[in-house]
Parts: C-alpha cells; structure tokens; sequence
C-alpha cells in the first residue's frame, strides 16, 4: 500500500482500499476523499507503476455508496 517517492525500474503495483478495510466493514467510516484516490493513482502512474484499488463491496454486491461518490468525483477529473 506504499507508493515509492521516486521511479522504480520494472512492472509494480501498489494496493489500495477505499477505506481502511479490505472487505466490506460497516463499521469502518474512514472513506478515502476524491483527492486522496486521485492523487495516489497519479503518484503511481507517475512513477511507473500500477494502481490498483479495492473497493470493498458490500454482502449483495453493491458499492457503498461512499466509495461510488468519491470514485465518481476523482473520475471526472
């Protein structure tokens, strides 16, 4: 879940969560903002890697609706 500060020679990718959990937690609240997301997919293009992100969907499916409108607003970026 480290983005490297400077380029890294070769395939890499970094792991992220819209929160703080890696599955659906109800009780976790700590939503990543548009411009965090943003800026860590940005970081990581920037220095050559890949950035994947984990969503964490809820029992039926679903993305909770936190994550779906801080994805939104960092897409129309």
């Amino acid at each position: 879940m480290n983005i490297p500060i400077k380029n890294v020679e070769g395939l890499w990718e970094t792991v992220d969560v819209t929160n703080d959990s890696w599955g659906y937690a109800w009780y976790d609240k700590n939503w990543k903002s548009p411009k965090r997301i943003l800026k860590s997919v940005l970081s990581t293009v920037a220095r050559g890697g890949t950035y994947m992100l984990n969503v964490g969907p809820k029992p039926d499916g679903t993305i909770p609706i936190e994550a779906q409108n801080a994805l939104r607003t960092s897409g129309q970026w």
